[in-house]
Parts: C-alpha cells; sequence; structure tokens
C-alpha cells in the first residue's frame, strides 16, 4: 500500500517542485483539499498531475499554475483541474484528472474513547 499511494504533504511538495521543471520557475497554487488533515493520494493520478504541470512548464507564455480539486464522487474520486495562465490570468491551457483521495475513517479520531455516543443519521437496509 505504501508505494502505490503518496501522502498528502509529499503531494503538495511534488507539485511545487514540478513548477521548477524545464528551467523554469512557476508558482504552483493548489486549492480544494483545504478540507483534509491527512489523506493518501492514488500515485499513479499524481504522477500524471506532475507531468501536466511538466508539460504547462514547457510553454512560452505561462507564468503561473493553479490547481483547483473538486468531488466528483465524494469520499473518493476528485477532479484535479489543472490550469496554466498567462502574464494576463487568461487560461492557455487546462489538464482535467482524476484523483482518488483517501482519508481515514471517523473511528480513527475516536477509537480510544472510553464511550462513544453516535447520533447520526441511521441508513436503513434494504435486506431487513
Amino acid at each position: 500500500m505504501r508505494f502505490m499511494h503518496t501522502r498528502l504533504p509529499d503531494f503538495l511538495r511534488k507539485m511545487s517542485e514540478a513548477g521548477k521543471t524545464n528551467g523554469k520557475n512557476i508558482d504552483v497554487s493548489i486549492t480544494g483539499l483545504e478540507q483534509f488533515k491527512t489523506a493518501k493520494l492514488a500515485s499513479a493520478s499524481c504522477g500524471m498531475i506532475e507531468e501536466d504541470i511538466s508539460n504547462l512548464t514547457k510553454l512560452d507564455s505561462v507564468e503561473k499554475i493553479e490547481i483547483k480539486v473538486m468531488p466528483q464522487l465524494p469520499l473518493a474520486l476528485y477532479t484535479v483541474i489543472v490550469n496554466g495562465l498567462d502574464k494576463n490570468g487568461d487560461i492557455e491551457r487546462t489538464y482535467l484528472e482524476t484523483e482518488y483521495i483517501s482519508e481515514p475513517g471517523p473511528e480513527y479520531y475516536y477509537h480510544n474513547s472510553k464511550e462513544v455516543i453516535d447520533h447520526r443519521v441511521k441508513f436503513n437496509n434494504p435486506n431487513n
């Protein structure tokens, strides 16, 4: 499992480093991951996003790269939008990727509690 997933801090670092490829030093901003305190991302998708950023650094007109992460299938799949912007803020090229993001279930945060009072909505099991 370790080699198949990238930790969130490593993902953020790798995306920033990808902006420094091809002799460029382009700022990479990432939004949409603020709600995650900890998470793991599919490494294969991370590599594809890194390659997208590297391809954007090859374009002379791109001066900034913005990454937006938004739910596609919440709690599992996310759409990643990678935009290369010129000096006027106009988008030169966009890459769309799908990223799998996993984070610990709620049990992770209360596993050592002495008492758990669960007020969450109960879902009916149609088989009962």
